[in-house]
């Protein structure tokens, strides 16, 4: 199931020409076109990916629920509007991944490299993002309602009208957002 996952994977990697220049930049390019329709791309649910090499992949809108991305390199990457639920990416490196409107409710994503993301409108609902980096990562208007960030780096990130409730868990002694109750 593996390699024919990786065969159908392989007709949508589309890494632009510069790929070694990724832009770690954050959500500034990438804000949903309103043409653009969810979840537009290839279904790989319960797929296992895990350890491969999806670098600077184009992955916008395909649907990953339940996809096992462990160790996955996928620095750079365009994962715009994608359903990653349940998906499970713990230690897995998206620096400078785009994951504008993207659904990661109860995601694993513990220990996950997302510095310099942009998870603009992502839903978080209830994703494990213990021991995560998201230095400078862009969560503007994402939601975090029941996410778990204990012991996550957030060092530089934009929380700005992030949504959360009373079960969001922050790192100790973070002086978060106001949140609803």
């Amino acid at each position: 199931m593996k390699n024919s996952a990786l065969l159908l994977l392989s007709l949508f990697l589309n890494p632009p020409p510069h790929a070694q220049e990724v832009s770690y930049s954050t959500c500034q390019n990438f804000q949903q076109n309103q043409n653009e329709s969810p979840l537009d791309g290839p279904n790989l649910t319960q797929v296992d990916l895990s350890e491969t090499n999806l670098f600077a992949a184009n992955l916008g809108g395909s649907n990953l629920e339940g996809t096992q991305l462990s160790f996955a390199q996928m620095q750079g990457a365009n994962l715009k509007r994608t359903n990653l639920s349940n998906a499970k990416l713990n230690q897995a490196n998206l620096e400078g991944a785009h994951l504008y409107g993207a659904i990661l409710i109860n995601a694993d994503l513990t220990q996950t490299n997302l510095k310099n993301t942009c998870l603009e409108g992502a839903d978080l609902r209830s994703a494990h993002l213990q021991r995560a980096d998201l230095t400078h990562a862009d969560l503007l208007h994402a939601n975090l309602g029941g996410a778990d960030l204990t012991e996550t780096n957030l060092n530089g990130a934009k929380l700005t009208e992030v949504q959360c409730t009373r079960r969001t868990r922050w790192p100790h002694g973070y002086k978060h957002p106001p949140c609803e109750w």
